[in-house]
């Protein structure tokens, strides 16, 4: 399994490529060109995506979802029932920073959770929870619902990746 990032803005677009690839989630409006020099620049065919899981409805999460569904035609997931991902893995519901937020957990222990949490400048300088949350006791229980499914890894959103333990002393358990 190959995990790629594609910047779409201020948003991290995550390219999860095994027989056949999914996109985690679609980055800002009008940043198209910049989505598509990045599957390019991958060596991604966009046929070759075929599903983009919307983490959360915010702005910076699907401002191109729609050219990217009509570029690659896959179909574009918002709501945990969705079963046609063709990587071993599940869509959690994991609300909070949003009401309908879900994050993609893999098999492997790697979690893509939107912004559940965030690891960058200007957002923060180290991994952390989300600087904003619509229920940050929910943002905790929603935490302890992927710790307990195993997860290893975090991509967030906005940041680089990190190991579950640094974000381990913000979560109460």
């Amino acid at each position: 399994m190959d995990i790629q990032i594609i910047k779409a803005g201020i948003t991290n677009c995550y390219v999860i490529k095994n027989e056949s690839a999914i996109l985690v989630d679609a980055g800002m409006p009008d940043e198209i060109n910049k989505f598509s020099k990045g599957l390019k620049d991958l060596g991604v065919n966009p046929g070759e995506i075929m599903a983009i899981v919307i983490t959360h409805c915010h702005w910076d999460h699907i401002g191109c979802a729609k050219k990217i569904k009509d570029m690659t035609g896959a179909k574009v997931i918002v709501q945990k029932n969705e079963k046609n991902i063709l990587i071993k893995g599940k869509i959690v519901f994991t609300p909070g920073h949003s009401p309908g937020s879900i994050s993609v957990v893999l098999d492997s222990g790697d979690a893509f959770v939107g912004d559940m949490a965030m690891n960058g400048l200007p957002l923060t300088t180290r991994p952390n929870l989300p600087i904003f949350a619509e229920d940050m006791t929910a943002v905790k229980n929603s935490w302890r619902k992927l710790i307990d499914k195993g997860v290893k890894k975090i991509y967030p959103a906005h940041g680089k990746p990190f190991p579950i333990e640094k974000l381990m002393n913000k979560v109460v358990l």
